[in-house]
């Protein structure tokens, strides 16, 4: 019998309840575009097009989406749910532009990084 361990990961979706200012919100993980880091709080931008204001920082949100396999850490600011990257932007800054148009930082030594881990998932 052949053994088909490739390099495929298994994809683990996460729900997360976020209490934020306007009481408690249920965020499943593939609804979650990107993070921002905002100070001690976490701006989590959704699908929908709104944005949780979380009080925590992006750290946690990081450690709690780990094992998903869809987030990446692109810039100290930046978490971002790599279904929803379009492409890479070089000029004038190294940007990922989301399939909205939304453009979000690239940190200059995470470039060949990200790189990788995209060809890796292709």
């Amino acid at each position: 019998m052949k053994n088909n361990n490739t390099k495929k990961e298994k994809i683990i979706k996460k729900t997360l309840l976020i209490n934020s200012h306007k009481g408690y919100h249920v965020v499943h993980s593939d609804e979650i575009e990107y993070c921002r880091a905002a100070s001690a709080y976490c701006e989590i931008h959704l699908v929908n097009k709104k944005t949780i204001v979380y009080c925590k920082p992006l750290k946690w949100v990081d450690i709690k989406l780990q094992g998903t396999g869809n987030f990446y850490r692109i810039h100290k600011s930046f978490l971002i749910n790599k279904n929803f990257i379009d492409h890479l932007s070089f000029k004038p800054k190294p940007e990922v532009i989301l399939k909205d148009d939304t453009h979000v930082k690239l940190s200059f030594r995470n470039i060949s990084w990200l790189k990788e881990k995209l060809k890796e998932d292709n």
